[in-house]
């Protein structure tokens, strides 16, 4: 380019840059979005999770599955957690937390050095003006993929990464290094075994696994064996044990088959993901509900209290199974445990609705009357901060739920308090 067009150029650059600083500037400085700032808690969180496991990281694609123990509050709504994350909305520290923080940097080191190869040696005529091009679309990626998660847009990182490797190799005019021929043959050999292996192992496995338990949810009762065979094709995935699981309560009476069966199948999908709180819940459940009655046996209630402890220690932000348990221990006439179980659940989620409204049976049922109407205006105050509150996700709505049956139940008890009195009063 000629001075005078360079100068130009750089002029507009500056402009351009200038006007994407300032549009920035009122996205966040006028937006009425309540959630404008919740990146920087992201980030936090995902540093979190980087930190918990440095090296190794959590696995390929098990961030969302960890957001339940690095979950961050917003005070904004009624229900603090009633929104979570799936991603860490940058690129790197998504990598850092599944992969682990050195496969990161050498993503980072790798990329970066191939812009440095690019804007030092670009060649000449068109394959320079392409090597750089191609230098300025990967810094572009690079600058987006701090704030994004790209590797979810295959289509963007993919079609970077061929560009990239196309232009490397043009600029540094690569040619093919002659080689034994015995040796050649053993690298083609190793190259197409291992190019077979993750094709069946990696992708034709997995994908006639997912087509299976597709047809298998699809089917309903029916569609068990197909379930059963998308677990044997695709037997790491933990999700096809869940529904196994869920299959064999749903499809007999509670009996010692159905039961054994099904904590069978949640051990192997909590040994897959052991982070997952959902597995001991279910386990937990299945112990609290069957495994007394079915067994005879008073001590599946402590191994029942250990499910639903390790469930809560996974999820610290989910006061959902201290509920749960806290229903458990009232139905065996545990109350004072059932109470403390009560106030760590809503120092989660202080207008957690079902929560409050067990609170207030229980203390009456302890004749603590004056506990119990104090619990029960903090039900009513809940009730006034819910009103017109809308649910954004399915954890918001059950938190925000009225508990229909639990609460005509408790109003029901507080009417038959009132009624001698105002039949008193009558005559």
């Amino acid at each position: 380019m000629k001075p005078k067009a360079r100068a130009a150029s750089a002029l507009i650059l500056a402009i351009i840059l200038a006007c994407g600083v300032f549009f920035v500037y009122l996205r966040f400085a006028r937006s009425d979005d309540k959630d404008r700032y919740a990146r920087l808690s992201i980030w936090e969180a995902a540093l979190g999770m980087v930190r918990d496991r440095p090296l190794l990281g959590l696995g390929p694609g098990s961030l969302p599955h960890e957001t339940a123990r690095h979950n961050f509050p917003r005070f904004v709504d009624p229900v603090r957690f009633g929104r979570s994350f799936q991603g860490a909305h940058c690129a790197l520290l998504t990598h850092a937390a599944e992969d682990g923080a050195p496969a990161a940097l050498l993503v980072l080191a790798g990329v970066l050095a191939a812009v440095v190869l690019l804007w030092r040696r670009p060649g000449e005529g068109r394959a320079a003006d392409a090597s750089l091009g191609t230098a300025l679309l990967t810094t572009a990626f690079l600058a987006q993929g701090l704030v994004e998660d790209l590797q979810a847009r295959p289509a963007l990182t993919l079609t970077a990464a061929l560009l990239l490797g196309s232009a490397l190799a043009s600029t540094r005019s690569w040619r093919p290094v002659a080689r034994p021929e015995g040796r050649r043959t053993l690298v083609t050999a190793s190259l197409v075994v291992g190019a077979l292996y993750l094709a069946v192992a990696g992708i034709a496995r997995p994908f006639l696994g997912w087509r299976a338990a597709e047809a298998a949810r699809a089917a309903g009762r029916a569609g068990l064996p197909a379930m059963r065979r998308a677990a044997t094709l695709d037997p790491w995935n933990p999700e096809y044990h869940h529904d196994l699981a869920m299959a064999a309560l749903n499809s007999a009476p509670p009996g010692p088959g159905p039961y054994a069966e099904s904590m069978l199948q949640l051990e192997e999908a909590r040994r897959l993901r052991p982070h997952d709180p959902r597995f001991p819940l279910l386990m937990a459940r299945l112990e609290a509900r069957g495994g007394r009655r079915i067994f005879d046996d008073p001590s599946r209630d402590g191994a029942a209290a250990a499910l639903y402890a390790e469930a809560a220690r996974l999820a610290p932000t989910d006061p959902r199974p201290q509920l749960e348990q806290a229903a458990h221990l009232a139905s065996l006439g545990r109350e004072e445990e059932s109470l403390r179980l009560l106030e760590g659940a809503l120092l989660i989620e202080p207008h957690y609705r079902r929560a409050r409204i067990l609170k207030v049976s229980l203390l009456r049922r302890l004749g603590r009357e004056g506990e119990a109407e104090a619990a029960y205006a903090d039900l009513l105050a809940t009730d006034r901060t819910l009103s017109g509150y809308k649910p954004d996700s399915g954890y918001a709505s059950e938190i925000s739920a009225e508990g229909e049956l639990e609460r005509a139940a408790l109003e029901a008890a507080l009417a038959g308090l009132a009624a001698p009195a105002g039949s008193g009063t009558t005559h």
